[in-house]
């Protein structure tokens, strides 16, 4: 986009001590007030925003496109292209009033997502979602999404303040974090049920298992349903 600033990531303390008055700093302020909760389930997100390292980003405006947003993904995955640790929070501006049009909006965006990572998407990587093994691919990055938003009401663990969110980190990192230590995903999993007082939701399954799709792990819903971020696409989106 000829022209276009990128999109400013900034850590949380940078905020607090240098720019207070910044949109980003309730955003931060709210997701914050969730994610250091002791009882959080995902202790690898409290501790790092605990140590300071998730990089937070916000597009304030609430006429922005599909295109904007998929722009702003772009800045966030440049910077987890160089570091694949790197955890961003991108806060997106559209406010909405139910959980309905949060998943619309996640749908979108991640068709944007893959359209516009058509022509670079890798030759040896699957690009139908259907596929056991298929990752979202944005500029050379594996990348998994957790949208989350204030309209998660029951499944409490995808709220994470006051902001539609988009939770983004290099699929094999997640690995490295969580590993494929099954009595880690294990407690995780437990404090998950715990956390939001309801079944751990059946699309959470694990990374190439015969019956797990990436893609539905992007968006839960509040109750035990699948969530289909490619309505009546369960094939390649390319075709």
């Amino acid at each position: 986009m000829p022209g276009r600033r990128p999109l400013e990531l900034r850590r949380r303390s940078e905020v607090n001590k240098r720019d207070p008055e910044s949109p980003l700093s309730p955003r931060i302020d709210s997701f914050e007030s969730v994610v250091a909760n002791p009882d959080f389930p995902c202790v690898f997100a409290t501790r790092a925003l605990v140590d300071d390292e998730l990089l937070f980003g916000s597009l304030e405006n609430l006429d922005c496109t599909l295109g904007d947003i998929a722009a702003a993904v772009g800045d966030a995955v440049q910077v987890i292209a160089m570091d694949p640790a790197q955890v961003v929070i991108l806060f997106i501006g559209a406010g909405s009033t139910s959980l309905e049009e949060d998943n619309a909006l996640a749908a979108a965006i991640t068709r944007e997502l893959m359209h516009s990572s058509e022509l670079d998407w890798p030759l040896d990587q699957s690009r139908d979602p259907a596929d056991p093994l298929w990752i979202l691919w944005v500029n050379g990055v594996d990348l998994f999404v957790n949208y989350s938003t204030p309209n998660h009401a029951l499944r409490k663990s995808r709220n994470v303040g006051s902001s539609f969110a988009m939770i983004l980190q290099s699929r094999s990192s997640f690995d490295r974090f969580a590993g494929r230590n099954n009595s880690t995903r294990t407690v995780i999993r437990k404090r998950l049920e715990r956390y939001d007082g309801i079944p751990v939701h059946a699309a959470l399954g694990s990374f190439g298992d015969v019956d797990n799709r990436e893609i539905e792990q992007f968006f839960l819903g509040d109750g035990t349903e699948t969530v289909d971020l490619l309505p009546g696409a369960r094939k390649c989106p390319f075709h």
